[in-house]
């Protein structure tokens, strides 16, 4: 078998140029995205701009606007406060999981 290649695929860079885009606010509340443009600028085809959309929408980060594309979703600051809360409420679980199968296997400490 060949090696994957450790590096983001094409959608994931998509992705995570969108997002920040959101969080900074090039792209604000409201606006409409358009796929051509957005491919335009990143230097990639409208397959991986689509994907990456998906993926946001399924976040509520953008919402479907009918046949005019997608748009960036306005931030709830109530539904954020309960996504961290969640996000807490795994990490804890898992760090604590984690050292509990640490105290328990001497290699995993050691690669700790």
């Amino acid at each position: 078998m060949i090696p994957l290649d450790p590096l983001p695929n094409l959608i994931d860079q998509v992705y995570a140029r969108i997002l920040e885009a959101i969080s900074d606010r090039t792209l604000r509340p409201g606006q409409r995205i358009r796929q051509n443009e957005l491919a335009d600028k990143l230097g990639v085809s409208r397959q991986p701009v689509s994907h990456a959309l998906h993926l946001l929408h399924r976040q509520g980060l953008v919402a479907e606007s009918g046949r005019r594309g997608f748009e960036v979703t306005q931030l709830d600051p109530a539904r954020i406060r309960q996504l961290y809360e969640v996000r807490g409420a795994i990490d804890a679980l898992a760090a604590r999981l984690a050292a509990e199968r640490a105290a328990y296997d001497a290699a995993g400490r050691a690669r700790l």
